[in-house]
C-alpha cells in the first residue's frame, strides 16, 4: 500500500538473503538470490533493493506523508509515525502505521524510538478496536517489497477463519465517501484517545 507503493507487501514470504556463498559480503545490503545470482519473482533486483534499503528509492519515503496517494489516505501524523487507511479494505478497519524516518529493521532503532513506535501502533490498534470491535487484531511487519519499517494493523472478525494466513486478495475497494468516513472516524478516535490520555 503506498507502503505502500510497494509496501503493502502482499504479506509475501521472505526469500534467502545474500551471503558470501552468493557473492555477497556479510555487511553488504542483502538481496534474495537464486542460483546464478538472480532475484526470485517478486523481489527487486540487487541494485534496486540496495537503493530501496538505503532510502534512495523508497516508495514510503516518497509518499507516506501525502494526504492521498495511490494506495492509501493519511489519517494522522503522530510523533514517530504516519497512520494511513489503505484503499484495499480487505478487512474493515485495516490500517497501516509507518515509521516517519527511513529504517529497514526494528533493531536499527534506538530503544526510545522503538518503544515510541510500538506505543503508536498500540494506540492505533486501540482506536481500531473501539471502532470495529474485532475478535482479534493482527500485527504484520514485513517490508519484503518496501524495506521501510511499517506495521499492518489488521482487525479479524469472529466470522474470519483464525487458521487462515492473511490474504490481501481480492482487493476490497470502497467509494470515496466511504473512505472519507473511515478516515474521519479513525482520526476522531485517535484524537479522543489522546485527549483522554492527557486528561
Amino acid at each position: 500500500m503506498g507502503d505502500e507503493g510497494a509496501a503493502d507487501d502482499r504479506l509475501a514470504t521472505p526469500g534467502h538473503g545474500s551471503s558470501p556463498e552468493h557473492g555477497g559480503s556479510p555487511d553488504a545490503p542483502r538481496t534474495p538470490v537464486q542460483p546464478g545470482g538472480h532475484a526470485p519473482p517478486g523481489w527487486l533486483d540487487r541494485v534496486a533493493w540496495a537503493r530501496a534499503r538505503s532510502g534512495q528509492d523508497c516508495a514510503l519515503c516518497a509518499d507516506v506523508h501525502l494526504a492521498v496517494n495511490r494506495f492509501s489516505y493519511l489519517v494522522a501524523e503522530l510523533e514517530r509515525s504516519y497512520v494511513r487507511l489503505p484503499r484495499n479494505q480487505f478487512h474493515p478497519g485495516y490500517t497501516l502505521v509507518a515509521l516517519k524516518r527511513h529504517a529497514n529493521e526494528l533493531f536499527e532503532l534506538e530503544p526510545a524510538e522503538l518503544a515510541g513506535f510500538w506505543a503508536e501502533v498500540a494506540a492505533v490498534a486501540r482506536a481500531v478496536d473501539a471502532l470495529y470491535r474485532p475478535a482479534k487484531i493482527n500485527y504484520g511487519v514485513f517490508g519484503n517489497l518496501c524495506p521501510h519499517i511499517h506495521c499492518h494493523v489488521v482487525p479479524q472478525a469472529a466470522t474470519d477463519d483464525p487458521t487462515r494466513p492473511l490474504d490481501m486478495q481480492p482487493e476490497i475497494r470502497l467509494s470515496e465517501a466511504e473512505y472519507a468516513e473511515r478516515v474521519a472516524t479513525l482520526r476522531a478516535a485517535l484524537q479522543g484517545q489522546a485527549g483522554r490520555d492527557e486528561a
